[in-house]
């Protein structure tokens, strides 16, 4: 009834439904497996009605951009992307255009991959110091993020996680992430008064934040 079960000491029981279409069950140390089964029973009709949205989502919008299409997205802008056998590395980037070698595509996605998070991490790093700096807001560390369906989180610990795919958004978009995590350093919640923290720092915050529902599938690939 479901792929995946994760127990922790929260005290009610949830589901997510990720991209691969995996029922994910998260539940109280102590519920019995005949109460989880009942809870996704009971929540069958939205479990069917999520994975049809998410068929339909990826139907519609299709990856427009990869180096196999030709064109990939860096800090918002479009850039070309070609085969080159005379590069010695696997993927190089010019500022101009994106170039790569290999006809191995598992390795190709690999390497961009790779060379992205790298990109992320200087980048989103220097608008943190910037804007932890502009905010007076203390941070315990930050850290690059793989996940699915979240583009940042923060910890009642301190800890502000990223997702790397943000290094494919414009800067404002990446700024509007990075200001609403620290912003959770004050305000663990999204009341009007965490709102009123981001538009000081971010007056456009919710075009931004349209952005990213409207555009989050350009940012995969």
């Amino acid at each position: 009834m479901f792929d995946k079960l994760v127990r922790s000491s929260r005290r009610t029981l949830s589901i997510e439904i990720n991209s691969k279409l995996e029922v994910i069950v998260r539940s109280p140390n102590r519920a019995s497996i005949a109460d989880i089964n009942n809870f996704v029973l009971k929540h069958k009709n939205w479990i069917d009605q999520k994975k049809n949205f998410i068929r339909n989502k990826k139907a519609a919008k299709a990856p427009i951009y990869g180096l196999e299409l030709g064109k990939l997205l860096f800090i918002g802008k479009e850039y070309e992307a070609v085969k080159d056998n005379s590069i010695k590395s696997i993927l190089n980037f010019d500022g101009k255009i994106f170039k790569y070698n290999s006809e191995n595509t598992v390795q190709q996605r690999q390497s961009l991959e790779l060379w992205y998070k790298l990109q992320a991490r200087k980048v989103i790093e220097n608008r943190i110091t910037i804007f932890s700096d502009q905010m007076n807001i203390k941070y315990k560390k930050w850290r690059i993020s793989n996940a699915e369906h979240r583009w940042g989180s923060c910890s009642s610990k301190g800890t502000i996680s990223l997702n790397w795919r943000l290094i494919l958004a414009p800067l404002t978009i990446i700024d509007y992430v990075v200001i609403h995590e620290l912003a959770h350093l004050k305000q663990m919640n999204h009341s009007i008064s965490f709102w009123n923290i981001v538009s000081l720092y971010d007056s456009n915050f919710k075009s931004h934040r349209n952005w990213l529902k409207k555009n989050d599938s350009l940012l995969y690939f």
